[in-house]
């Protein structure tokens, strides 16, 4: 198939300050999509003088005509004043969001006056996932979060890349949110294409088809007849469906497993013999396209395609209906990782699987350990529950997870001197899930424990605990002493970088180990400058956006100790310090 998905629009947009990013060695991840279902072409910038243009017309609408014109204008027009129904009106869309400052989101002015095309820019550029989970959870916070429409932007464009990036993080839920706050009378073609995405992604084929005739007048992309047909079958005429499918197989425009998923969607509503049985053997990768189409229909997606898709894909999955909860378990662990799913959410998954497992044969499951975690009442008992489920490296995504799991279980454990050789595990399962006030109660056994006992419980509560507690030098060397290989001193560099950022450790102190150590906080950059340019510009969403920039690697071994600094730095100044202390004590963690 002929690829469609032009990419020269975004390229010229990035080389404007493709020096000014960091890319950290990764390769840009390759599109989910078929030819004909790439990336939405980006929008073009507007001048923050000129007012936004209007939407486009709706199937069987003048141009420039009111949204909802009288059928019969003359008839309208003799009916007595108080028959009359007042003319409808639209939303304002010129601040959308899911979350006010009240609760986890941003204030209004996150963005500040930063350039709506350069935030955009930044926007397609991040390569997804991060290497931080707690980096993720502040960028779709301030993705979500109540702001204006950012100056050069047009709103439904504001609102389309933000859902967009939302989607490629993994938050499915959150980017629908965005798009279904703009009324249909005001979307632009990007944002139509981005709505077709965010309800692909979210399995929602019903999503498509107050859109999709529109969208198939602004785009020749292949995914709008298919719409089209879908939704005509799921409204019984399966005439004009089965019509729009022949035409797309005569035509090519789709491999037969797509449009198989296609007439299988289509008959659906109906039990049409169209109703065909998906073969995936000529397919050699996972799309949006056929993720939404299956997952829809229940098709069984073959692991093997799984994985030719992003990680990103099992956060979407989680919360799929149709799958079992075996299934949505696997891709919750995933999705807990990558930011998008909470040690909350995770129990509850856990806590439902178990109601369905026989009494009898529980006690060895992940969900009879995780029960006995919280309900056993010896403490023994309950630690020997989690120590069997912390399983894997914690530089692994499903080792961190495990953490995340057990965050809750591991605030029961009441701080006991006896457990002080634990208590390293404990505090790094709590705040994984940011219980940092819980974790801070072991700050008294430990202070009173040797030094080797409590090292690694310290060095995460130097950094997590919500007050500083003792840092010195002394300390900070006894625990770099414990592992003194290329990966522990990256680790102590990581450390002090941390301690830096939150202004826990003096000056001089720094500058010693960070040169012992290999953390140069003094090495600057365009990125750095412009990170902290943001901070000092009290824009927050700029700074979370910039966050993920410097964290563009797969694993924590490739963030070099400058961009922590900078990173917890601004993010403190802009007031988000207890995201800051979660993501150096992930670094700590997971490095």
């Amino acid at each position: 198939m002929k690829n469609w998905v032009s990419r020269r629009t975004l390229a010229f947009a990035v080389a404007a300050i493709a020096a000014a990013i960091p890319a950290l060695g990764q390769e840009g991840p390759e599109s989910l999509l078929p030819p004909g279902f790439g990336p939405p072409a980006p929008s073009r910038p507007v001048a923050p003088a000129v007012p936004p243009a209007p939407a486009p017309a709706m199937e069987g609408q003048a141009e420039g005509a009111p949204a909802a014109e009288s059928p019969d204008e003359a008839t309208a027009s003799e009916e007595p004043e108080s028959y009359r129904l007042p003319p409808p009106v639209s939303r304002p869309i010129d601040r959308v969001g899911a979350i006010g400052p009240g609760t986890t989101g941003f204030p209004q002015d996150a963005f500040g006056s930063a350039s709506g095309p350069y935030l955009t820019t930044l926007m397609q550029r991040l390569d997804t996932p991060v290497a931080s989970r707690w980096v993720a959870i502040v960028l779709r916070r301030a993705l979500l979060s109540s702001v204006p429409t950012a100056p050069g932007s047009r709103p439904a464009d504001w609102v389309a890349e933000r859902a967009l990036l939302l989607v490629r993080l993994g938050d499915v839920h959150g980017a629908r949110m965005l798009v279904q706050a703009v009324p249909l009378d005001r979307y632009t073609p990007r944002l139509y294409a981005v709505a077709a995405q965010v309800a692909l992604a979210n399995a929602d084929i019903g999503g498509l088809c107050p859109i999709a005739d529109v969208g198939e007048s602004l785009s020749r992309d292949a995914l709008w007849p298919m719409a089209r047909a879908m939704c005509a079958g799921l409204s019984g005429d399966t005439s004009l469906a089965a019509a729009l499918t022949d035409r797309a197989r005569q035509r090519k425009a789709l491999g037969n497993v797509d449009l198989l998923l296609v007439e299988r969607i289509a008959a659906a509503g109906t039990g049409s013999q169209r109703n065909a049985n998906v073969d995936w053997t000529e397919a050699n990768r996972l799309n949006i396209f056929r993720y939404g189409l299956a997952t829809a229909s229940g098709v069984n997606i073959p692991a093997r395609l799984l994985r030719t898709a992003g990680p990103q894909v099992q956060a979407w999955r989680a919360s799929a209906p149709a799958l079992s909860l075996e299934q949505r378990i696997a891709s919750a662990r995933a999705g807990a990782a990558l930011g998008m799913v909470s040690s909350a959410d995770l129990v509850d998954l856990y806590s439902a699987l178990a109601e369905e497992i026989d009494p009898f044969e529980i006690a060895d499951t992940p969900a009879g350990k995780l029960r006995r975690a919280y309900v056993e009442q010896d403490a023994d008992k309950r630690l020997n529950a989690l120590g069997a489920l912390w399983t894997g490296d914690m530089r692994s995504r499903d080792g961190y997870t495990s953490r995340i799991l057990t965050a809750r279980a591991a605030a029961r454990i009441e701080p006991d001197e006896d457990l002080v050789d634990q208590a390293g595990a404990l505090i790094g399962s709590m705040l994984s899930a940011g219980l940092d006030r819980q974790a801070a109660r072991w700050w008294p056994v430990l202070q009173g424990a040797s030094d080797s006992d409590a090292t690694e419980g310290w060095a995460l509560l130097s950094i997590g605990a919500p007050s500083a507690i003792p840092v010195s030098e002394s300390r900070i060397r006894g625990w770099a002493q414990r592992d003194e290989s290329a990966r522990g001193r990256h680790r102590t560099a990581l450390l002090v970088a941390a301690l830096a950022g939150l202004g826990r450790l003096e000056g001089s102190v720094v500058d010693e180990l960070g040169a012992e150590y290999g953390a140069n906080l003094s090495a600057s950059s365009r990125y750095l400058r412009q990170l902290d340019s943001a901070a000092a510009a009290g824009r927050g969403g700029e700074v979370a956006l910039l966050a993920a920039i410097g964290m563009q690697t797969a694993r924590w071994n490739g963030v070099p100790p400058q961009h922590l600094f900078h990173i917890v730095a601004a993010l403190r100044r802009v007031g988000r310090e207890p995201e800051a202390r979660m993501i150096a004590v992930e670094a700590l963690m997971r490095s």
